[in-house]
């Protein structure tokens, strides 16, 4: 008895296993790339502590004090100057405040 698609099945299973293990690698090795990049720039950051211990927050906001003597309006100026100028792109309720600042300035 000769069975040729057991071969065959097996081949074909075999090129459908070692594609996957190529794009697992490749995906796990983006992942790597990605890593590295941002501690980079997390060595830069003056809000990253690198040196934490596992399961404390590294990132440490620097909190900018706003004289009490401002008008409401030039603490909100001061606020949209700040945001504008960090260092790293603002995330979305970074973003999100900032419309609300703008919004509240121009009414």
């Amino acid at each position: 008895m000769n069975i040729k698609a057991g071969g065959f099945e097996a081949h074909y299973r075999d090129m459908i296993i070692r594609s996957t293990q190529q794009s697992i690698k490749h995906v796990l090795t983006e992942r790597w790339y990605a890593w590295e990049d941002a501690w980079k720039v997390a060595e830069k950051d003056s809000e990253v502590d690198l040196t934490v211990e596992p399961g404390n927050s590294a990132y440490k906001p620097i909190m900018h004090e706003v004289p009490v003597s401002c008008s409401e309006q030039s603490k909100k100026n001061l606020l949209i100057r700040f945001l504008r100028k960090r260092s790293r792109p603002m995330n979305l309720h970074e973003q999100h405040q900032l419309q609300v600042e703008k919004r509240r300035t121009q009414s």
